[in-house]
């Protein structure tokens, strides 16, 4: 067994379809099966955008790195008898082409550019229709196609519906419905979508500190006619960056679909896991679309984690929820519901984290919904990793403040969500390797 910053360190590595390594998956459930000399734990960790193995492992080590070091100082006591193995997901997701959406771990300044100040390129729209797919394997003549649409949008507004319907061809070619608001393909042919994308739809830079969320929209769509009036040069740029926009939701959507995927293959190894161990702690630890897919893990599978620690979500901050906004129940509903955890379940959220609140921001945008505060606690598309998990019953939650990396906490409750606000000590997405979250971690699952 290899080890990573001190742990014994396995990889579990799914493929596109949540098809499990089958020799990573043996040796795993080798390793964790009753016996004398078995760990009494795993530790679960999975990322989120990424689909380099080697950012997602810099990842891993760092925040293993930190935990070892608490785990043999203030967690000492509590870890004296156990016996911890982690297991590292790896799972093939994809980095956003806009700077503001990529989670980096050094947690360098980001530019802004879905308000219109970084403009795109035919050349860099281009380069996003081949990686959609190759992450979907994408037809190549419907590919080329779309390639042509993007050429064509020098033509002006009447070719968006070209484009848009370009788009939604090579994702329903491959029989996957991406977004939960289309039954059929992802757009609908609705080229006013990529003119809701375009810089003169823009968002301000203020944010508002209490919730989180982001500021008033400041300036309205123009009309078609005012579009096609417009300078070449403004024109054509705006719909290349409203085409980068839309190539971005696509992606957003199709990775989230996939976290749901890889989750339920991940749930049903822990399912055999859990049946050849039944006195194994099981800990889930997931960071971005990784929190969604160890949340689907434990909606699909019976094994019963002792926690979940979800760090920055990037999914609904209503998937705990019995009763989200326009009917029904979150999607992760029975997790709460039916107390599928035997132990704490904590969620990080910051105002800081701009990734999870643009991503829901466009989310609102594209279903033309013009909030005045696009992903707060108000806003039907708002994240879990910017508000917490909202809108579930009396008892099933309580918020606390995140501190340092000595805190002993005592406001982890089994069978409850504790939402743990990190204004303090999050800084963006990706700051999430640092010794105040090893810390919460190691609470979590002591």
């Amino acid at each position: 067994m290899e080890e990573l910053s001190g742990w014994p360190f396995a990889k579990l590595t799914f493929n596109e379809s949540g098809a499990v390594d089958t020799k990573q998956k043996e040796a795993l459930t080798a390793a964790l099966s009753s016996s004398e000399d078995a760990p009494t734990d795993v530790l679960v960790l999975s990322h989120g955008w990424n689909n380099d193995i080697a950012f997602a492992t810099e990842l891993y080590r760092d925040l293993l790195g930190n935990m070892h070091s608490l785990k043999a100082g203030a967690h000492a006591d509590a870890f004296q008898n156990r016996k911890v193995l982690v297991a590292g997901v790896f799972w093939p997701s994809i980095k956003w082409a806009d700077d503001d959406l990529i989670p980096r771990i050094s947690n360098r300044s980001m530019t802004a550019s879905l308000d219109g100040a970084s403009g795109a390129t035919e050349e860099e729209v281009t380069e996003l229709i081949d990686q959609l797919a190759d992450l979907i394997s994408g037809d190549p003549a419907l590919v080329a196609n779309a390639k042509t649409a993007v050429s064509d949008l020098q033509n002006g507004p009447g070719a968006l519906n070209a484009f848009v319907d370009a788009i939604d061809a090579i994702v329903a070619d491959v029989g996957l419905s991406a977004s939960p608001e289309s039954s059929a393909t992802l757009f609908g042919g609705n080229g006013d979508i990529v003119a809701r994308l375009s810089p003169s739809f823009k968002l301000s830079r203020a944010k508002d500190p209490e919730s989180g969320g982001i500021a008033p929209i400041g300036a309205v769509v123009r009309p078609e006619a005012e579009l096609a009036a417009a300078g070449f040069s403004e024109a054509f740029g705006g719909l290349l960056t409203g085409a980068r926009r839309v190539l971005n939701y696509t992606t957003y959507f199709l990775m989230k679909e996939r976290a749901g995927i890889v989750g339920a293959s991940l749930g049903s190894v822990l399912d055999e896991v859990r049946q050849r161990n039944a006195s194994l702690r099981i800990h889930l630890v997931g960071h971005s679309f990784g929190a969604r897919l160890v949340s689907a893990s434990i909606r699909a599978q019976s094994f019963a984690p002792s926690s979940l620690s979800l760090l920055q979500g990037a999914f609904s901050h209503s998937g705990f929820s019995a009763n989200v906004s326009g009917g029904g129940a979150g999607y992760f509903r029975n997790v709460i519901a039916e107390r599928r955890v035997n132990g704490p379940i904590v969620v990080t959220h910051t105002k800081n984290d701009r990734a999870v609140g643009i991503a829901y921001a466009i989310a609102s945008k594209v279903s033309g919904v013009n909030a005045a505060k696009f992903g707060d606690a108000s806003d039907q598309y708002g994240g879990i990793g910017r508000n917490g998990a909202v809108n579930v019953e009396d008892g099933e939650a309580h918020y606390l403040e995140m501190q340092g990396e000595n805190h002993d906490y005592d406001g982890f409750h089994t069978h409850q969500i504790t939402n743990l606000r990190a204004d303090d000590y999050v800084s963006g997405h990706g700051d999430v390797s640092n010794r105040a979250i090893a810390n919460v971690i190691l609470s979590a699952i002591r």
